[in-house]
């Protein structure tokens, strides 16, 4: 078999658009919405595909590669397809059945999954414009290979058929006769006609799908045309949607129309024909609706690997894999160790006058549940053997000097005993106090890393340990601290002023008596914090005005991964020996650097310089009350600063194995652009998360679970009983779930809709927005990024980050989560093949969802209490 780079490489030459795939999965490893209108250079397939990359690798569908995919998974698919599809002679047989590939038509051509055919619903797929599949020679994530019947050529590919919709399009089912039209009066055809003219046309992303079914069951059932009738009509109304629909997808809704359709025949034809449209919105099921009102919610995206060195991506993979977490908690914690590890020995000058520290504050909000101790446990356990091997090799001079303090201490204990019958030795006593405090500073072993730590003891570790203190926990504890868990006034009062001046170096003196038995001065205190703790606690912390007033909370580097719970793999490989080894004998090295009395200065090339400049001058508009970030402009002003101190230990993990000392290298400007990268498509859109969270109320958290339960079932109606079944833990009472259930109305999520008749209290019922099932989700994304000024046309320096060969270290590669474990790209999208696990009968119940079984009494108190 050919390398992937050449397969890559003759597969663009055909035209095609191709993106690289992790092995093992089907989900791409980069961002490739910008790969469906235009084709990979030869410099990104090269990074892509070179030398120990992957040799997997996807064609994007669609009119940019000129191809449609029908893919059959099934035999009953493959039988179907071979009576019913024209032969092509681009077949490439997968695990389960066959790609046939066809020309694109000049039209666009959407994905649809689980065609329903003359034989129902089948294991058929189709990709055109928005999907993909893997490529001839492709590795099976179940093995095996995507084996072509024969090879690709520019002639086989223009000889292949055009695909056309219709095809795989219903036949139409026998219609009723139309109504007959009374004397003097219209047809029914006509007076459909009439109507359709004034009815508005479906709009993609408004509602457009059920709006183009409501009109196809007007006509053939309210009006009583016939299928061909109706078509005939559809066609000129359907050039005025936006897009238009192909003819075979127009065929599918009179179809479904016939099928389903909840009109009442003959309906509209006493109607008067100057109806305006969309006039009768009770009479039509799922009408048009109001546009719901979006909640203060985001969405945000998964960590980008890319933008790491390859050795510490491929553990934050393995490590996220073997664990079953998202790979932003590794990720995020592996850059609060590599501060900790490197900060007061290194600093980065962005210019003279200014120059950061590498210390990093961070915080990552994920449920009990997510294993969170885990990977801490993983990942902090080589700073955790330095210490412990540290304080061994201390361990003899630490019991010796505690010895000679203590025989110390008994001298001057002597002395002032003496001088209390006059004779008083000051000059000795003071030289056996100057020894004793001299002794005092290592008599305690050194300790780097903390957990739960008041900032008093925050204080005393760091004047031990030379200005420097780590606090990496899997707990919100030092929240709660900051809070004043300990203080003495109810929580009243908030001391956190030394972790304000621990994140820039600031000076701090501590004079009170209380603490310690001398006064304490650090010059240059430095802490690194990595946290892992609830939303909740992230969500608590706008509760202490003094947090956001003093710019705590603008110091935080936030992550709000979605966790993988219900979607976990149950048996995961292990983190292999290889990897674990890699990345402690990489941390150690940075660990043990010794400190300089004058920290190592990283400085910028001219290039990276450059590119900081161009990013500043961008960054600065969008922190006004009008920018981007106005929002967020407190967090936004310690931006650039926090690139910096990211960049600076990425370019200190990149090169601790070379021989040259890494601050003698220049920052370089590829560097500097993945931080910023990251900054863009990641530390933004998270920290706007983290914001929300804190300002989100109660009400708001209710209807989103909600919400989220009705997209999951895929809901278009329910009762308020079965809402307060799925969540009654949350409820407790049924008269809690009411203001929630008001809230969604109010916001046009749902509407109340009258049930039909029944003995005893009627049914309250909820219908769901319709558009709300087809667009998936109508939680607000809003402005999270900088793309749209960053990557501007008039910017010299910014072209979008790509990971390139050249500019990674040797032998790195740059690994994506699987899809059960990349939290954020495992929904089904477009061009993915569907998962299905089967649920034996016995667990497939609507009470398996965590919840204790139903008495009837029970369900019975339940009904009248609803």
């Amino acid at each position: 078999m050919t390398d992937p780079l050449t397969r890559a490489r003759a597969l663009a030459a055909l035209g095609c658009s191709i993106i690289p795939i992790p092995p093992g999965t089907k989900k791409p490893s980069i961002r490739w919405a910008s790969y469906q209108t235009e084709r990979a250079t030869d410099d990104q397939l090269r990074s892509w595909f070179g030398v120990g990359r992957t040799e997997a690798m996807a064609i994007i569908t669609g009119a940019v590669s000129g191809l449609v995919v029908v893919d059959t998974d099934s035999p009953e698919a493959e039988e179907w397809a071979r009576a019913n599809l024209p032969a092509t002679r681009a077949m490439v047989r997968t695990s389960k059945g066959w790609h046939r590939y066809y020309r694109a038509p000049d039209v666009p051509v959407r994905n649809a999954a689980r065609i329903q055919t003359g034989q129902g619903k089948l294991a058929l797929d189709v990709r055109g414009d928005g999907g993909y599949v893997l490529a001839p020679g492709s590795p099976h994530p179940d093995g095996g290979l995507y084996e072509p019947t024969e090879p690709w050529t520019e002639e086989l590919l223009a000889g292949i058929p055009v695909f056309r919709v219709e095809w795989l399009a219903t036949p139409p089912a026998p219609s009723a006769p139309s109504a007959p039209s009374a004397p003097g009066r219209p047809s029914a055809y006509d007076r459909a006609r009439a109507w359709l003219e004034r009815r508005d046309p479906a709009v993609e992303g408004a509602g457009g799908d059920q709006w183009t079914y409501v009109t196809a069951c007007n006509l053939v059932v309210d009006f009583g045309l016939t299928d061909s009738e109706a078509l005939e009509l559809l066609r000129p109304w359907n050039q005025t949607c936006q897009p238009p629909w192909t003819e075979g997808e127009l065929l599918a809704k009179i179809a479904s129309a016939r099928k389903s359709g909840n009109g009442v025949a003959g309906a509209k034809l006493d109607a008067p024909p100057s109806e305006p449209a969309r006039a009768r919105l009770e009479e039509e099921p799922g009408g048009d609706w109001p546009e719901p009102i979006p909640f203060e919610s985001w969405d945000p995206p998964p960590f980008p690997l890319e933008v790491l060195p390859g050795w510490l991506a491929e553990f934050v993979t393995g490590l996220a894999t073997a664990t079953q977490t998202p790979s932003d908690l590794p990720a995020m914690l592996a850059l609060s160790t590599i501060g900790v590890a490197t900060m007061g020995k290194v600093e980065i000058e962005a210019r003279p006058g200014w120059r950061e520290p590498l210390n990093l504050y961070t915080v990552t909000a994920l449920d009990s549940g997510n294993r969170k101790s885990a990977v801490f446990r993983d990942v902090t356990r080589p700073l955790y053997a330095e210490m412990m091997e540290a304080s061994e090799r201390n361990r003899d001079r630490i019991h010796r000097a505690r010895l000679e303090r203590e025989g110390l201490e008994s001298q001057l204990a002597g002395l002032k005993k003496r001088g209390k019958d006059g004779s008083v030795d000051v000059d000795a006593m003071m030289e056996l106090q100057i020894r004793i405090d001299d002794l005092a500073e290592i008599t305690e072993a050194p300790r780097l890393l903390a957990d739960d730590v008041t900032p008093e003891g925050a204080a005393i570790l760091l004047h031990r340990n030379s200005g420097r203190l780590g606090i990496l926990s899997p707990e919100g504890d030092l929240f709660q601290v900051l809070k004043g868990r300990y203080s003495n006034n109810n929580g009243k009062t908030h001391n956190f002023a030394i972790f304000l001046k621990g994140y820039s170096g600031d000076p701090h003196q501590v004079d009170r008596a209380s603490i310690t038995s001398k006064s304490l001065f650090i010059p240059q205190p430095l802490i690194g914090i990595g946290i892992a703790t609830q939303p909740s606690v992230v969500a608590g912390l706008c509760s202490t005005e003094e947090f956001n007033d003093m710019g705590l909370l603008a110091r935080f580097i936030y992550s709000i991964p979605s966790d993988l719970l219900g979607r976990r793999v149950t048996n995961p490989p292990p983190l292999e020996a290889r990897l674990a080894n890699m990345y402690a004998a990489r941390l150690r090295r940075l660990f043990g650097w010794p400190k300089p009395e004058e920290a190592h200065t990283i400085r910028l090339s001219p290039e990276a310089r450059d590119v900081l400049e161009w990013f500043l001058a961008t960054l600065e508009p969008e922190l006004a009350e009008s920018g981007l970030l106005g929002d967020i402009r407190k967090w936004g002003a310690k931006l650039a600063g926090n690139v910096l101190r990211i960049a600076g230990n990425l370019h200190l993990a990149q090169h601790a194995t070379e021989q040259a000392e890494p601050w003698d290298v220049p920052l370089s400007a590829d560097t500097l652009r993945r931080v910023i990268h990251l900054a863009d498509v990641y530390l933004i859109p998270h920290a706007r998360s983290a914001m929300s969270l804190m300002g989100r109320s109660q009400a708001n958290e209710d209807a989103l679970f909600l919400l989220r339960w009705i997209q999951g079932r895929k809901l278009t109606t329910f009762t308020k009983r079965e809402a307060f079944i799925h969540g009654r833990a949350r409820f407790q009472k049924v008269e809690n779930i009411e203001p929630v259930l008001e809230l969604l109305c109010e916001r046009n999520y749902v509407r109340r809709r009258a049930a039909p008749p029944r003995e005893g209290r009627p049914k309250v019922e909820f219908e769901v927005h319709p558009s709300f099932v087809n667009i998936v989700s109508f939680v607000l994304k809003g402005k999270n990024s900088l793309s749209s000024s960053l990557y501007s046309k008039e910017n010299p320096i910014g072209a979008p980050f790509q990971p390139s060969l050249e500019a990674s270290p040797p032998q790195s590669h740059f690994i994506s989560i699987p899809p059960a474990q990349n939290s954020q790209n495992s929904q089904n999208s477009p061009g993915e093949d569907a998962h299905f696990i089967s649920i034996p009968p016995a667990q497939n119940s609507q009470n398996s969802q965590n919840s204790p079984e139903w008495t009837d009494s029970e369900r019975d108190q339940l009904e009248d209490l609803l």
